[in-house]
């Protein structure tokens, strides 16, 4: 299956993020993993005006608007959502310092999601490697481009809005339409609503969960990163005990 993985090919940093990746990635067979220039606060003039930025709420961060360089991040991954959205096969999105850390967990979590066609399928820690169905993808766009969506927050925060709103406006009896990590990142669960998928990210349900985490987010210290997150008084290795730290 089709994968892209957004990094931004004029800096040196990504370039090494990626390369990183790229190496853990080869343990599998699945995704055909190609490599895409992401957006840049260069390149998103055009485009910004198109979202409906808001203050943003989570407590890291909350009041203050997002950062050039945040909203060129989230704007690289809504812009992959239109694409899913105008149809053709279903792909994987993956960041430029996405670290496989489970081939054949990650092989049992892509067969589920294929089984049962999850609109929101998440197997690393934040947005580091997930895809989504095309009817999902299709009303998510529009809310975004059409409905004026709020975004108030990063694009693990906003998908999950995103995909709670897709849900609660299209019912199904499939037991299972989404798949995420818990804040707890060791627990990947699954679920058929949109209470329950709430219940995933606020941490509220009872980590009893069928996976784990298959991937997760490389960091270097001595690299650092390549956004900036206005604000943010946590060094980015101390927001999760989950990311691989390589120095």
């Amino acid at each position: 299956m089709k994968a892209y993985m957004l990094a931004n090919l004029d800096d040196p940093i990504s370039v090494r993020y990626t390369e990183t990746a790229l190496e853990s990635w080869a343990k599998q067979y699945i995704l055909d993993i190609e490599v895409i220039q992401c957006y840049t606060p260069d390149t998103i003039a055009d485009l910004e005006p198109l979202y409906n930025w808001k203050p943003l709420r989570h407590k890291l961060q909350k009041g203050s608007m997002s950062s050039p360089s945040e909203r060129a991040g989230d704007i690289s991954h809504w812009q992959l959502l239109h694409k899913r959205a105008e149809g053709g096969s279903r792909f994987y999105v993956l960041e430029h310092d996405s670290f496989l850390l489970d081939a054949d967990e990650f092989e049992r979590q892509f067969d589920f999601t294929m089984e049962h066609n999850l609109a929101y399928a998440n197997h690393g820690l934040f947005m580091s490697c997930y895809s989504v169905s095309e009817d999902a993808a299709k009303y998510m766009s529009d809310l975004l481009l059409k409905l004026n969506f709020p975004l108030n927050g990063g694009p693990f925060g906003c998908m999950e809005r995103l995909v709670k709103t897709y849900m609660s406006d299209n019912p199904s009896n499939n037991p299972f339409r989404w798949m995420c990590h818990h804040p707890n990142a060791q627990y990947v669960d699954v679920g058929d609503s949109s209470e329950s998928l709430r219940d995933c990210y606020n941490g509220w349900s009872i980590p009893s969960t069928p996976f784990t985490l298959a991937s997760t987010q490389v960091i270097s210290k001595s690299m650092g990163i390549t956004q900036n997150h206005d604000g943010m008084t946590k060094l980015p290795w101390e927001r999760s005990d989950h990311f691989k730290i390589i120095d």
